[in-house]
């Protein structure tokens, strides 16, 4: 049976979002979440600094 993936919203960290996006996508894949709902985060940062963020 495959392992279910499970996402997070990052409405959980508050006032963070707004500086430390990069900061939560980590402790979010340290933690063993396949992915984060990203909302306005590529109006905000643009795609290609969001998809760098959840690259590393």
């Amino acid at each position: 049976m495959a392992k279910p993936s499970v996402g997070i919203q990052p409405i959980i960290y508050g006032s963070r979002t707004q500086d430390d996006l990069e900061g939560i996508t980590a402790e979010c894949r340290a933690v063993g979440y396949a992915g984060v709902e990203c909302g306005d985060y590529v109006h905000r940062y643009g795609a290609p600094a969001v998809k760098e963020m959840f690259a590393r």
